[in-house]
């Protein structure tokens, strides 16, 4: 059977629009015909409540809300955001005439106890300040037992870091929490996972739903903004889903609907997943935002009318109906029917022109068909050497021989493409030097596993080797480039280093620059440089060449220690001795690096040095239990990177000044005279 609009199946990929049968109750109504749960055809129906009216709160459930109050979350506590947010919490189950239960963590938990309006809330946020680190364990457990005094319990938690307690929030949730949540119990738990900001460890809490829906449970629900200010909108369209509601004891299916309605084989609530197998669903609490699975026999009328009653606030009585269209039936296919043997066509006549016209089609076909192939065969051969090529260090064939095409030509006769800004190329082109073209180098580099020490500080020698590897084989790419073209040097290298977020365990380096050819015949050895076109041509002036771009990188470990918390808290200016430390040590062996470098190239100094420096968050893992393993740990990544440069042999000791005239003439003054100095040179 087709899906998802696939051919002529009765699935569709897209929701619509219904007539809205009960203004003053309903603000949207939508469905779709999708695969049940159970893969049978049904008609998936949402329905949206008004938010202006009377509403209540599952009588199954109690709501509590946990603030990460972390060190780091200053600024939110500071600028009002956390009072903001709980503050709308507030606001959204004040209909019901209820509140929640407050609690904020850290290495602790502080239990603000039920907050019924504004007042209690600010109280107990300026009782709660930002201090230590980011611990929610303790604080669920403390909250499941003293709050959870009905038969389900709502936590919404709420945090803008990585916990540094995920192992026992993971073991909390699947093994303790998750096997609670049943068909019978369906409202047992619900958390809320709200994320604020860049620091928050968005692939865990992605993990924990995932872990909770592959159990076929909603338990978990994870939602990352990048500021806290950004998360009202989600926290309070997930309490709709199952806290807040606009009626109990609602019924809905075939014991009110009318008699000449199709019947309802069964009705699914989608977010509980709960079945009701004969049709009428027997709902003790209906949500604000409702979803089910209406499934519907083969048999059927072209609507569906589905009767919804409920209790409301005020325990009246309400009742209306949604008309839902059908796909159509399947044509019959008996008497009086289309039968399958009525929709075939035979070609019981061939004419010689039709066989004719069909030889040559096939003929054709076959002469696209092995064309296709060969393609594809050059294709695959063509990757498979480009694959080992780069494995080597090389290029590919496309780039290989793209640029051979560039070296072929006189400079003169090409269109160059350039990085340099018009005034460098034209003192380039003073000093006889023409551009080429650009040329360019990358590196994906993958990092193996890389281990620390939780004694002590430490230098990560696969990190340092890997960044170092990965910026040798992009330049190195580069050179290849450079040498393939037939130029002297590249003029103006930019530099990029680049992890990301969806691949943490890589390394991208990026290079490139313009390729320069000069009088002669290109050296053996042509340069590199990261200087701009000025910078080249006062180093040529001064009598120095640059010799080759290179680089020095230094990852260090920094092991947090309790004194490095304490003095974090202080109240006091103090220095941070032991970053001090851990930079200089990183910054000198990075140096170290770039200095052996440059001596192998005979160079007499390093020009336009420029050093950047990344902190990356760490924690570390290992066998047994040690306090190390709970705590945050930084990685500081060291990199410098510059030109060598070189003395000419018969370089001049005294470097002629350039005399710089300036015009006069703008009407006011007149020039008498101008004197010249003897080993000025005027240009």
């Amino acid at each position: 059977m087709p899906f998802l609009g696939i051919g002529n199946g009765p699935y569709q990929s897209f929701s619509h629009g219904l007539a809205n049968p009960r203004p003053d109750l309903l603000s949207n109504v939508r469905y779709q015909i999708v695969p049940s749960m159970r893969a049978i055809p049904a008609a998936q129906l949402r329905l949206t409540f008004r938010r202006d009216i009377a509403s209540v709160v599952n009588p199954d459930m109690t709501l509590a809300v946990l603030v990460d109050r972390s060190g780091s979350m200053n600024d939110a506590f500071r600028g009002g955001h956390v009072y903001n947010v709980t503050q709308a919490i507030l606001a959204h189950v004040a209909s019901t005439k209820s509140g929640y239960d407050l609690l904020f963590y850290d290495h602790e938990v502080s239990d603000a106890g039920h907050i019924g309006d504004n007042m209690a809330l600010r109280k107990a946020i300026d009782a709660n300040g930002p201090r230590g680190g980011t611990y929610v364990s303790a604080a669920m457990r403390h909250t499941i037992e003293k709050y959870k005094t009905r038969a389900g319990l709502y936590i919404i938690v709420i945090t803008d870091g990585e916990f540094g307690d995920r192992s026992r929030v993971m073991n909390l949730v699947t093994q303790e929490l998750l096997p609670q949540v049943k068909p019978e119990s369906p409202y047992a738990f619900r958390v809320h996972f709200v994320g604020a900001g860049e620091g928050v460890d968005h692939i865990f809490l992605r993990k924990m739903e995932d872990a909770a829906t592959g159990q076929g449970s909603s338990l978990i629900t994870a939602h990352h903004h990048p500021h806290l200010r950004h998360t009202h909108v989600d926290i309070l369209a997930e309490l709709d889903k199952s806290y807040i509601g606009v009626g109990t004891d609602a019924v809905i299916g075939n014991d009110v609907q009318s008699s000449n309605a199709p019947p309802i084989s069964s009705i699914i609530d989608v977010p509980t997943r709960r079945i009701w197998a004969d049709g009428a669903a027997q709902m003790g609490f209906l949500p604000r935002t409702m979803t089910i699975d209406l499934e519907y026999s083969q048999a059927h009328d072209q609507n569906l009318v589905v009767p919804i009653r409920f209790q409301n606030s005020a325990r009246q009585s309400s009742q209306f109906f949604v008309t839902v269209p059908l796909p159509k039936q399947a044509e019959p296919t008996g008497a009086g029917g289309p039968t399958l043997l009525s929709k075939l066509h035979f070609p019981w006549e061939r004419s010689t022109e039709g066989d004719a016209v069909r030889a040559a089609q096939k003929q054709e076909r076959e002469r696209v068909a092995e064309l296709a192939k060969a393609n594809r065969e050059a294709e695959i051969k063509r990757q498979a050497s480009d694959v080992r090529a780069l494995a080597a260090g090389g290029l590919p064939i496309q780039a290989i021989e793209r640029l051979k095409e560039i070296g072929t030509n006189e400079a003169s006769e090409i269109l160059f493409t350039s990085n340099l800004a018009p005034e460098e190329a034209g003192l380039l082109r003073r000093e006889g030097f023409h551009p080429r073209g650009i040329v360019t180098g990358s590196a994906v580099y993958h990092v193996g596993q890389a281990y620390a020490s939780s004694q002590g500080d430490c230098e990560v020698s696969v990190l340092s080797t890997a960044y170092n590897e990965a910026c040798r084989l992009a330049v190195g790419r580069m050179a290849q480039e450079l040498k393939t073209i037939g130029g002297h040097g590249v003029v103006g290298v930019r530099f990029s280093l680049v992890r990301h977020e969806w691949a943490d365990k890589t390394i991208e380096v990026q290079v490139m620059g313009t390729a320069v050819e000069g009088p002669g015949r290109p050296p053996e050895q042509p340069f590199m440089c990261d200087l701009s076109g000025q910078e080249w041509y006062a180093l040529r002036r001064a009598g120095y060449d640059p010799v080759a771009f290179v680089w020095g990188h230094c990852t260090w470990f920094l092991l947090t220690t309790q004194q490095d918390e304490w003095t974090h808290r202080s109240w006091n200016n103090v220095e941070m001795t032991h970053w001090s430390a851990g930079l200089s040590k990183a910054r000198t062996r990075a140096m170290a690096h770039l200095s052996k470098q440059a001596s192998s190239y005979g160079a007499n100094g390093v020009a336009g040095v420029k050093i950047e420096r990344r902190l990356d968050e760490i924690r570390l893992s290992g066998p047994g239990e040690d306090p190390a393993y709970e705590r945050e740990h930084h990685n500081i990544v060291v990199s410098i990177l510059g030109t060598a440069i070189r003395a000419r042999p018969h370089a001049p000791r005294h470097v002629a000044p350039t005399l710089n005239v300036l015009s006069l003439r703008d009407g006011r003054l007149s020039p008498v005279a101008m004197t010249t100095p003897k080993d000025a040179v005027i240009e």
